[in-house]
């Protein structure tokens, strides 16, 4: 098993290919590169054709996928809003990988996904997935919940394409093919790990709740009490910096799995805060809630987004294992990066500091899929990565 990973940022394509081809070709020789992620900035869509069609001939991949990125994750940095290719290649003997290309369609108020190929693993296989999809044409959370029905705990880990404010301005790619609506991804299964970091970058404020009323996307008590006065009572308590981080966006972290001894950062999922109704003392939130669920107020800042991503990171890298990563694949918010960090390079350097100088590759996506508690989500303002070992 083995993985190359190659970035340039010049802003004629012929050159870019030249540089990213000749760095790769001086680390292999006759390796048979399995799978390849190419991930290009808009800067080159006219020209994503001749940038499949010459990755294809340099190196002959068994499957070849990506995307349209507003910003490039390179293997050593993070190119923003600036022309940027990014080739990422991995060789992985005994791996089953089967691709796939879904289009979603809706007939008489039912959502499916079609095209699904017939050789795809099945639970017992164990698989793991990497999907890249078309966000003005896919339903993610309908995506996702078909993979909960038929592949329950198995890691869906990646991004919706980004660089375009419409439909049909993404370009995903697919075996050559350049493609504009749908999923593309592919089922790992076999000799290979496939570990997921999803760092959302939230920080807890206050205390545990149990939701004790709740509609939808509404929650009116926590604890018996009032969602909004339960919230004021937290927030009267912050100090003055976390005051201001609040008044720019308070989360909502759902713990998934209530199961747990005691819950910590990553085991909550973050949602938005996005209106609260002073009569009923009812708050509303980006996602359904349940009664029953153990709930707690967040905030988001660089300097949370950086800690929790550098401790999981750790975690990974500290837990018992046979192998550490040897590749990775990152999917990171578009509201990340300069908008979020004083520091450039922030998402992949961590990775790098924590993990060794492993080849990485990834985009700036308008929405990161990952798991949480072993439940599959969409995300925004998160790092969603995926980490490759042996067995």
């Amino acid at each position: 098993m083995e993985f190359y990973a190659a970035t340039s940022i010049k802003e004629d394509l012929d050159d870019a290919i030249l540089e990213i081809t000749t760095e790769i070709k001086s680390k292999i020789s006759n390796t048979k590169i399995d799978l390849a992620f190419v991930f290009a900035s808009p800067h080159f869509q006219k020209q994503y054709e001749t940038l499949n069609n010459r990755i294809q001939e340099s190196f002959n991949p068994t499957v070849t996928m990506g995307c349209m990125g507003e910003s490039i994750i390179g293997d050593n940095k993070e190119i923003e809003n600036n022309p940027a290719v990014t080739l990422w290649l991995a060789s992985l003997p005994e791996v089953k990988i089967t691709p796939f290309h879904l289009e979603y369609i809706e007939d008489n108020d039912e959502a499916s996904f079609i095209n699904w190929p017939d050789d795809m693993p099945t639970e017992d296989d164990n698989p793991a997935f990497i999907i890249i999809a078309e966000p003005f044409s896919v339903d993610p959370k309908q995506l996702l919940s078909y993979f909960q029905n038929n592949y329950s705990g198995k890691p869906v880990i990646g991004g919706m394409a980004s660089g375009a404010y419409s439909q049909g301005g993404n370009s995903i790619f697919y075996n050559g093919e350049i493609l504009t609506s749908g999923v593309v991804g592919v089922a790992l299964s076999g000799a290979i790990k496939v570990d997921s970091v999803v760092s959302q970058g939230c920080r807890p404020i206050g205390k545990h709740f149990i939701v004790t009323k709740a509609d939808q996307n509404v929650i009116h008590s926590l604890g018996g009490k009032s969602a909004l006065k339960c919230y004021r009572e937290i927030y009267s308590a912050l100090g003055h910096e976390d005051k201001l981080l609040a008044q720019m966006g308070t989360h909502i972290g759902l713990v998934v799995n209530e199961y747990l001894e005691k819950f910590e950062s990553g085991d909550f999922l973050a949602r938005n805060l996005i209106g609260v109704d002073e009569n009923s003392g009812a708050i509303a939130i980006a996602d359904f809630v349940r009664v029953g669920q153990t709930a707690q107020f967040m905030i988001r800042d660089a300097k949370s987004a950086h800690d929790d991503l550098v401790n999981l990171l750790s975690q990974e890298r500290d837990k018992e294992r046979q192998n550490l990563p040897k590749g990775g694949l990152i999917f990171t918010c578009n509201g990340r990066g300069s908008n979020l960090f004083p520091e450039p390079n922030h998402d992949v350097g961590c990775v790098k500091k924590v993990l060794g100088n492993i080849p990485l590759g990834g985009f700036f996506a308008q929405g990161e899929i990952g798991p949480v508690g072993n439940v599959n989500f969409l995300h925004g303002f998160t790092a969603s990565m995926a980490l490759f070992s042996e067995p």
